[in-house]
């Protein structure tokens, strides 16, 4: 089931910072809002560029760090992106 901006935990007034479900970023089209913290939502989505792949894709509200830390970590399930 989908998650409503009342049960995310994002915090007050953060959901303008994120993007909707049935939007894009890049190559991927957000489906669903799988959960969401304080500084970050996940979705499920559409890896468009793979052929319609669904994935779990993380959009950071402060990704300047965060980037550098998935570089670092090799893994065939986890696909870093700036």
């Amino acid at each position: 089931g989908e998650i409503s901006d009342e049960d995310c935990g994002c915090g007050d007034g953060n959901h303008d910072l994120y993007p909707e479900p049935g939007q894009g970023i890049g190559n991927f089209e957000l489906i669903e809002i799988l959960g969401c913290g304080s500084f970050a939502k996940v979705y499920l989505a559409r890896d468009l560029s793979m052929g319609g792949r669904q994935v779990a894709l993380k959009v950071s509200e402060d990704n300047k760090l965060e980037w550098l830390t998935l570089a670092r970590l090799q893994h065939t399930h986890i696909a870093g992106r700036q």
